[in-house]
């Protein structure tokens, strides 16, 4: 009976000095009876900012990571239209398939498409420079384009990571036809037409063949105009009436007089056939190329 008053008188003792506790320094220094005589804390407050300091970080850096993936594709989308460019009016200059052709200036050509199609080359290591044609092959029939380069991370938790890439385009030399059952030969004067033109061009590197695209902001399509002055207009291809403000961009080109919404309005592509000029038909001449 005497051992069972002194363990209540020590329970007594234990409560009184949690509610004293619980007075004096609020919840925060709740004590919680542990064991005989001790006591520890019962909400630490440092385990929280522990796991913070280790987990925000961490977390940060893989929302870096994710939305950098999506540049990685605008870098390379934008490095192989670059290249494609490049190979197809290399290519359209060619009239022999064992024509040489400059590597040196083929990389010129490059480093100005790369500029003229907005590639952000801030992301690639050196910029326009890291970008390399070595491998590439211009003999036979072909012009096989090698480009490599390294795209820089724009975060590295082990020092700055480069990430090597490689791209191929391959396009065929425009070497020319004979029609033999015509008795065309190679004195014959070509032009060049295209599948639903109504003009024929002397020059490949018409600006109405050779198209230059532009991506402008659509509040500013009314204040600009073509290289001949004329106003653009809505295509009735690849944009609709009455929803213009969804359109953040368009595209347009130097003597066009169409904005479009699609890159892949079949208004900005061209199909382009050599012809003689003894079958051009009705086809006036080009006002640029002809001077018709």
């Amino acid at each position: 009976m005497s051992q069972l008053l002194l363990r209540n008188k020590k329970e007594n003792k234990y409560s009184a000095f949690a509610k004293k506790a619980l007075s004096e320094k609020g919840n925060d220094q709740i004590c919680v009876k542990r064991g005989a005589g001790a006591y520890r804390p019962a909400h630490p407050k440092a385990s929280m900012t522990v796991e913070a300091a280790v987990v925000l970080p961490l977390f940060a850096g893989f929302l870096v990571l994710l939305m950098f993936y999506f540049r990685v594709m605008e870098v390379q989308i934008g490095v192989e239209q670059a290249a494609a460019y490049t190979a197809r009016t290399s290519a359209a200059a060619i009239r022999d398939e064992g024509a040489s052709v400059s590597y040196s200036k083929m990389t010129l050509l490059m480093y100005q498409n790369l500029k003229r199609m907005d590639v952000p080359l801030n992301y690639i290591d050196k910029g326009a420079t890291g970008v390399s044609l070595l491998g590439s092959d211009f003999t036979g029939t072909s012009i096989r384009l090698h480009v490599t380069y390294k795209i820089t991370f724009p975060i590295g938790f082990f020092g700055k990571l480069r990430v090597p890439t490689e791209q191929e385009v391959t396009c065929r030399k425009w070497c020319g036809w004979v029609d033999q059952d015509a008795g065309i030969g190679s004195d014959i004067d070509y032009v060049y037409v295209t599948e639903t033109g109504r003009a024929y061009h002397n020059s490949r590197g018409c600006p109405y063949l050779d198209l230059s695209i532009k991506k402008v902001g659509f509040r500013d399509i009314t204040s600009l105009r073509n290289k001949s002055g004329g106003k653009y207009r809505r295509c009735s291809l690849c944009t609709k009436k009455g929803k213009k403000g969804e359109y953040r961009s368009v595209y347009i080109t130097d003597y066009g007089d169409c904005y479009h919404a699609d890159l892949r309005c079949s208004s900005l592509k061209r199909t382009i056939y050599l012809l003689p000029r003894a079958k051009i038909g009705s086809r006036k001449g080009c006002t640029k190329c002809t001077g018709g």
